[in-house]
């Protein structure tokens, strides 16, 4: 029997493929299970647990480390993540090394921006309006 030679797997080759699969990576061992958010303008929907049984807990939008993003591009993800009742989640991981000179080595860190939809300013306000009560575990 003739021996098959190896293929050699270039991924994550790019700055791109190696800062999706990254956050990819740190996310699932999080506990967090990812699927596409293109439906929402995301890179990511990160559920919970079980997407069959949980909603999406977060969108997430990756950023290269050097990248800008624009003032409106912001509005708009943060719009369409909080129209779903989803948090917006930017993600990166610095590929700069301390001189500021830019590094292939992938950093051991994500570093992750959430933006949380402000209640109080929102329509729902009265939908979230409730006494707060003072949690008291059950005896037993």
């Amino acid at each position: 029997m003739e021996a098959v030679s190896g293929v050699e797997w270039t991924f994550p080759q790019t700055l791109g493929e190696r800062v999706r699969y990254g956050v990819f990576e740190d996310l699932h061992h999080r506990g967090y299970i990812m699927t596409d958010g293109s439906k929402f303008g995301a890179d990511y929907l990160a559920y919970p647990g079980d997407p069959s049984l949980y909603h999406a807990q977060f969108c997430v939008r990756l950023l290269e480390s050097e990248a800008s993003l624009s003032p409106l591009a912001f509005q708009a993800a943060t719009r369409t993540a909080h129209a779903a009742r989803k948090h917006l989640l930017l993600a990166t991981i610095p590929f700069s090394t301390s001189d500021g000179t830019s590094s292939n080595e992938m950093a051991s860190e994500v570093l992750y921006f959430s933006v949380t939809p402000d209640i109080l300013q929102s329509s729902n306000k009265q939908r979230f309006e409730f006494p707060l009560k003072e949690f008291v575990p059950r005896e037993g």
